[in-house]
């Protein structure tokens, strides 16, 4: 085995050095495939050792004795090139870091394909899905580390940056490599696709630590060194702003809004209801006739609109007459009855001199009074019917 894996060796190396590249850059590709065969040179031989092992488990329990002979015969096969198998990965592992500056031709595979126009076979199928899901987890699990060394080898390659399916020591790659070499083994499709199961298990655990390895390395020589890999995070459609957080420029200079009071003795600058009916009987507004102007506008209570010269404010100094004064609305004189009973405070309002004072008897009173009027000046007048006699 030592022996094999000493000619594989130099035969990489051989290949590494016949690269068209510069002399920097073989040096690089030759450290890179060396701490490729420290990784994986071990968990390679354990993988033939652990499929042996699988191939006599799928022998004993075999369905009939046909099935178990072609068993026995798979692990007598397997075992004539064990020890070739991983001198054989290192070597297509040493042709792909060789070709590194190749230019790739993706169009050149489908246009030989096209005059073929053959049936693909279900065990290349099968084979195909089982290495592409392999190779995807993979490159899921270690994606920021293919980002890093697929920037670096690019700058190795002096190209754009490779992809993950491009990359020479990607997981793609490393499937493609354990295909070509299943097929040297001369097994069949279950024994192939036992092998792809043993080595995702035992030689892709391995994969992360030969990326991080290789990374250092080339970090160390000066290839894109300090780089980071930031995933892409899409921001929102909208601007969003959270809650509690400060308003914006024209809502920051603007004067915070007073609450109103809601206390009813509030004065007239405070907004309260007395401030407000205070104001209005001093501007000359009261808001009796405030209610019928809007009930002239709106048509009447009944529907029909008042006439103008009812709601004609009186000139300055001269008393108001006429029997629109003493209309209120009648919804206000019952929410404020008791008010008007109680000045408006909860105690009867009267002056100095120990009678009642209509000037600081309070306007919520005084409207009561003004809104019961009105309901008896618009209450038709009926002759009474007379009591019946007593007999």
């Amino acid at each position: 085995m030592s022996g094999i894996t000493a000619t594989s060796s130099s035969q990489a190396l051989a290949r590494l050095n016949g690269a068209q590249v510069p002399e920097r850059v073989r040096q690089l590709l030759l450290a890179a495939h060396g701490i490729a065969a420290q990784v994986l040179a071990s968990p390679l031989q354990l993988t033939m050792v652990q499929l042996e092992r699988e191939l006599f488990g799928l022998a004993e329990k075999a369905r009939n004795s046909q099935v178990q002979a072609d068993t026995y015969a798979q692990i007598r096969q397997l075992g004539v090139h064990a020890a070739e198998f991983p001198g054989w990965f290192l070597d297509a592992l040493a042709d792909d870091l060789a070709r590194l500056r190749e230019p790739a031709a993706p169009g050149a595979a489908p246009a030989a394909a096209i005059p073929a126009m053959t049936l693909v076979n279900d065990t290349d199928i099968d084979r195909d899905i089982v290495l592409h899901e392999m190779a995807r987890r993979e490159s899921y699990r270690a994606q920021s580390h293919l980002q890093l060394l697929g920037q670096r080898f690019g700058v190795l390659a002096a190209q754009p940056a490779f992809d993950v399916e491009r990359l020479p020591v990607g997981p793609y790659a490393l499937c493609r490599i354990l295909r070509a070499c299943g097929e040297r083994l001369g097994l069949n499709l279950e024994a192939q696709q036992q092998l792809y199961h043993v080595f995702e298990r035992q030689a892709m655990e391995r994969h992360v630590e030969l990326l991080d390895r290789l990374n250092i390395l080339l970090a160390r020589e000066g290839v894109l060194p300090g780089l980071v890999y930031i995933p892409y995070l899409p921001r929102p459609s909208g601007p969003r702003r959270a809650a509690g957080a400060p308003a914006g420029p024209a809502q920051a200079g603007a004067a915070p809004a007073r609450p109103r009071p809601l206390d009813p003795l509030a004065g007239p600058g405070t907004g309260g209801v007395m401030g407000r009916s205070r104001a209005a009987a001093a501007s000359g507004n009261t808001p009796a006739r405030a209610c019928d102007a809007g009930r002239g506008q709106r048509g009447g209570r009944h529907g029909f609109a008042a006439p103008a010269a009812r709601h004609r404010t009186p000139a300055a100094g001269a008393a108001p007459a006429g029997r629109w004064r003493r209309r209120r609305c009648p919804g206000s004189a019952r929410r404020r009855g008791h008010a008007g009973r109680t000045g408006g405070a909860g105690r009867p309002a009267t002056s100095r001199g120990g009678g009642t004072d209509p000037g600081a008897m309070g306007a919520m009173g005084a409207m009561a009074a003004m809104g019961a009027a009105a309901q008896r000046a618009r209450r038709p007048l009926l002759p009474r019917a007379p009591f019946p006699a007593r007999r």
